[in-house]
C-alpha cells in the first residue's frame, strides 16, 4: 500500500526511506498554509434575514481559534458585545494535534467547548455556524442559513488550510495535519496501515514519511519513531517494528 504526502521541502522521516516497500506518509505545511476562509467569499454579503435588533453586535469575530478566542475573551472583558462564529463547537489546541495523530492522545484532550470557554462572559455569544460570505464595507458576515449579522468592526480569524503549491496528485493522497478531523483521519490512516501490514506479515517494509520540517513536522516524525520503538513490540510484535 503506497500514500503519497506533499508539503514543505526538507522532509523529516521515520522508517526506511526510499527502500522498496509499503509507505504511509504524512504532510505538515504549517509554514506554507495560505489563509482564507472555507467558502464561499464575495466582496458583498448575499440576501437572508438580518439579526434582530436585540442581537447587534459592536464586534463579529470569525474563527474559534487561537486569535479569535483571545480577541474575543479581551473584548468581553471590557464589556463589548461580541459574536464569535465558528462552524465547530470547539477551540482546537493544535500545538497537540500530532499526539492525536499518533494515537498519544483522544480529541477530548485537544478540543474544548467555546460555550465552556465563554460561560462566564455573557455578552460574548458563540455561533455554531458556517460563514458563506463577507461583507468587508458593510461589516456583515452570511452563514449557511441564510442569516445576515452585522456589527461595528468585523474580524477575520479563520484560519489557515495546506497548501499543496498545485502539486498534481498532492491534495488527493497525502495527509495534511491542522484541524481536529485531520488528525482523526491521518491517526485512523496509520492504525488501518498497521494492521494490514501484520495481517501480511511478508516481510515488506512500511515506511512513514513526513513532509515539511517546522514545529509540527519534527514532532510527529518524532511521535511515530517512538511509536515503532515503544509501542508496535508490545502492542503487535517485534517482527512488524523491524520492519518499520
Amino acid at each position: 500500500m503506497t500514500r503519497t504526502m506533499l508539503g514543505a521541502p526538507r522532509a523529516p522521516s521515520c522508517g526506511a526511506g526510499h527502500r522498496k516497500g509499503r509507505s504511509v506518509l504524512c504532510a505538515v505545511t504549517r509554514h506554507a498554509a495560505a489563509p482564507r476562509l472555507r467558502g464561499r467569499f464575495t466582496a458583498s454579503c448575499r440576501l437572508g434575514s438580518v439579526a434582530p435588533v436585540d442581537e447587534n453586535y459592536e464586534v463579529i469575530v470569525v474563527g474559534g481559534g487561537f486569535a479569535g478566542v483571545a480577541a474575543a475573551r479581551t473584548l468581553g472583558r471590557k464589556g463589548v458585545r461580541v459574536l464569535l462564529i465558528d462552524k465547530n463547537p470547539y477551540h482546537q489546541f493544535q500545538p497537540l494535534l500530532y499526539q492525536v495523530a499518533t494515537v498519544q492522545l483522544g480529541v477530548s484532550e485537544v478540543a474544548r467547548s467555546l460555550r465552556d470557554i465563554f460561560r462566564s462572559q455573557p455578552n460574548v455569544r458563540v455561533l455554531v455556524e458556517e460563514v458563506t460570505s463577507v461583507d468587508p464595507a458593510g461589516k456583515r458576515v452570511t452563514t449557511s442559513d441564510g442569516n445576515v449579522y452585522e456589527g461595528r468592526f468585523l474580524v477575520l480569524a479563520s484560519g489557515a488550510e495546506a497548501n499543496f503549491f498545485n502539486t498534481p496528485g498532492a491534495e488527493e493522497r497525502t495527509f495534511p495535519l491542522y484541524s481536529v478531523d485531520d488528525a482523526v483521519s491521518l491517526g485512523g490512516a496509520l492504525s488501518n496501515a498497521l494492521e494490514a501490514a501484520d495481517r501480511a506479515d511478508d516481510g515488506t517494509e512500511l515506511n512513514f514519511v513526513v513532509i515539511g520540517g517546522g514545529p509540527t513536522g519534527v514532532e510527529t516524525a518524532g511521535a511515530m519513531a517512538e511509536t515503532v520503538k515503544y509501542v508496535l513490540g508490545d502492542y503487535f510484535s517485534p517482527r512488524l517494528a523491524s520492519r518499520c
